[in-house]
Formats: C-alpha cells, sequence, structure tokens
C-alpha cells in the first residue's frame, strides 16, 4: 500500500537559524539571558533539515531508546528553537518532536544512571540520535567522555520544585538506578527497526497500523490525516492518533513504516489494529 505523502512543510526563518545549535552549523549570534519560563509550551510546526521531514507532536506517552550526544561550549549564549539563551552547564536537551519545552527523563543503557532533563531545543539531525544533551546534562548522566552513548529518553511530568530547578539551571534530585534486568530489555530495542520509538507487539487479529504521529488536539490530528489520507483513532490515553494502514501482516507494515520514516516522520511506530 502505497501512501500518499502531500503535506505542505512551512517553517519561519528563525527556525532555520535556531536549527544550527544542534546540527552542527555556525548558528547565529548570542542572545541576553531573559526569563525561563515553561509557558507558553510550544509544539511548532512541521519543518524539514537536511531532506527529512519532521512533524512535532504532544506525545505524553514517548518512550524511545536510541543514542545521545551533546553540544556544550562553542554554542553558549546562542537562542534555542525555544527562543532562550542555551546555557551549556544547565541540564536541558534537544529533541526532534517533543513540545518545547518538555521534561524526560534520560537513562544511560550502560550504567543505569538516569537524570531529569528539560528539552527547549530542536535536534539532534544524525540518524540513530533521539536527544542531545547539553554538556552539564552529559556530564551527569556520565556519558561526557564518550561523546555518544545508548540511552532511553521516556516523558514524564515532574512536579514544579523540580522544573523551577531545572529551569534555573540546576540538576533536579536524582533518579534511582535502573536494574540490570530492565537494561537488558531496553538494550534489545536498539537492534529494532524503530530507534526512535517501540515497536507494538507483533500478534494482532485485525492486522498493523502505523501511526505517523499523535496529538492532543483533534483538529490538529485531523488536519495531517486529511493531507496524508490517513485514519484516526482516540487512544485510552485521550491522545488522537494519525495511522496509515491497517496492513495484512508484519512484512507489509514494516515496509509501510520504513516508507514513513523514510518521509521523515521520525517518530513512526507500528501499532496494532
Amino acid at each position: 500500500m502505497r501512501v500518499r505523502y502531500s503535506l505542505e512543510i512551512a517553517f519561519s526563518a528563525g527556525l532555520l537559524l535556531l536549527l544550527g545549535a544542534c546540527s552542527g552549523g555556525t548558528g547565529p549570534s548570542k542572545i541576553a539571558d531573559k526569563p525561563v519560563s515553561d509557558y507558553p509550551v510550544k509544539i511548532g510546526h512541521p519543518y524539514t533539515v537536511r531532506g527529512a521531514t519532521y512533524v512535532p507532536v504532544d506525545d505524553a506517552d514517548y518512550d524511545a531508546v536510541g543514542y545521545a550526544s551533546w553540544y556544550g561550549r562553542d554554542h553558549e549564549g546562542r537562542p534555542t528553537a525555544r527562543g532562550e539563551a542555551f546555557r551549556r552547564n544547565a541540564i536541558s536537551g534537544a529533541h526532534r518532536t517533543l513540545p518545547l519545552p518538555s521534561y524526560v527523563e534520560v537513562t544511560s543503557l550502560d550504567t543505569g544512571r538516569t537524570i531529569l532533563v528539560r528539552v527547549n531545543d530542536r535536534g539532534p539531525f544524525l540518524p540513530e540520535r533521539i536527544i542531545d544533551l547539553s554538556e552539564g546534562a552529559a556530564r551527569i548522566l556520565g556519558i561526557q567522555a564518550a561523546g555518544v552513548a545508548p540511552v532511553r529518553v521516556k516523558r514524564v511530568q515532574p512536579d514544579e520544585g523540580e522544573r523551577a530547578a531545572l529551569r534555573a539551571g540546576r540538576a533536579a534530585a536524582a533518579r534511582p538506578t535502573l536494574p540490570e534486568q530492565k537494561l537488558r530489555s531496553l538494550r534489545a530495542r536498539l537492534n529494532e527497526p524503530t530507534n526512535d520509538g517501540p515497536v507494538a507487539s507483533i500478534h494482532s487479529a485485525t492486522g498493523f497500523a502505523v501511526q505517523v504521529a499523535s496529538f492532543s488536539n483533534h483538529d490538529y490530528a485531523a488536519l495531517l490525516a486529511e493531507k496524508l489520507g490517513a485514519s484516526m483513532h482516540r487512544a485510552p490515553s485521550g491522545i488522537w492518533q494519525v495511522l496509515l494502514g491497517p496492513y495484512p501482516d508484519q512484512h507489509g507494515a514494516r515496509e509501510g513504516l520504513e516508507e514513513a520514516r523514510r518521509a521523515g516522520y521520525s517518530d513512526a511506530r507500528l501499532v496494532n489494529r
């Protein structure tokens, strides 16, 4: 089943400048510090970098494994995609599609160490990497020397005290270290085709679908579904899923998944239908 991708991509010139922070470009000039706030939360329009299209989504259940890298001194003081000045020693990060800001727990799959990170930037735009960490976050997580390390990234909703600490550039309270049994399970997911998100169980009475994106807002989901010729489904969590398919078997579903990912929907995943 071929997918009709007709989504018109639009993004501002300002965003083009901001994307340099995590993609290795020269980036814009430094900006003055201003008060850091969590509101309003920004999701943003679809955008294209290096030929790949990314669709920001408000995915409350985001939980993915992949690789983390970090950025620091060369970007100090430059604007993040949220418009805040980047602080290399703050505990922050960059993600391609999560709302800005979002809060995620990042776990090193080598050690099980877990930290809370505030996402306020866009990136990374390299294959298999799912988050860019600030130098401060990489240091606390213990991956600064390695440069690139396998991680789990899970979206969470911390209390206001922890949010305030991260907004001020301080680390939140330490998280429990993940046990080895759990780490083995997460490491196994690194070898699955969808490194940017979990793969659903492969057993289903009705077949499979590809979730291209998910939204808390019905109208956003409907707009994307119409553009792609896709269907919509409301998950038990209340999130609206935009789905391609269903496909009759796993092989067809994986072909649909790969086609969606080639079209730039890097957070696409298989789901049962």
